[in-house]
């Protein structure tokens, strides 16, 4: 069975309806936002309990294109320093000091890395989350809309980011 907590939002997120699997229809799904994966629906996953659009909605509005390879993807950078907290891992909002929401408090960020599919370009870290599925290894880039991929299972989308 495939484990779709990786494709939900951190537990910290304040978007807590993104943090774990939920059901919908004839699915079950998991996304933070950026990319979402489904798999027909799981009696161990319940329904979403926020009152939500259907992202079944979100398949039939980015359908699958011509499918491409994903490229090798190279070793993530090392981490970098946490601009908006100066390192520090606290933010100081004059009043209070609390944990930086950017760098969950550590001081350091992962680098942004892209890598193009086609004309297409995706945050690298979710194309190394999405060869991790069984059967993944092609994408379908559709231009400003989301790619949509699919592995043995199921099937998913992910959004582009800018060059």
């Amino acid at each position: 069975m495939i484990d779709l907590t990786p494709f939900c939002s951190p537990q910290d997120d304040l978007r807590y309806y993104l943090c774990a699997p939920f059901s919908d229809g004839d699915f079950s799904y998991a996304t933070n936002g950026h990319i979402i994966v489904r798999v027909p629906r799981r009696a161990d996953i319940q329904e979403r309990e926020k009152a939500h659009p259907s992202c079944h909605k979100l398949f039939i509005e980015n359908p699958a294109r011509e499918m491409i390879a994903i490229p090798d993807i190279p070793p993530a950078p090392p981490q970098i320093d946490c601009m908006t907290c100066e390192a520090t891992g606290k933010w100081n909002d004059g009043d209070t000091v609390e944990k930086c929401e950017d760098c969950g408090g550590t001081g350091k960020k992962n680098a942004r890395q892209d890598i193009a599919v086609g004309e297409v370009h995706f945050a690298a870290k979710y194309l190394r989350l999405i060869i991790t599925l069984p059967g993944a290894g092609k994408i379908s880039p559709n231009g400003t809309g989301s790619a949509w991929f699919t592995f043995d299972g199921g099937d998913g989308l992910l959004m582009p980011i800018r060059a």
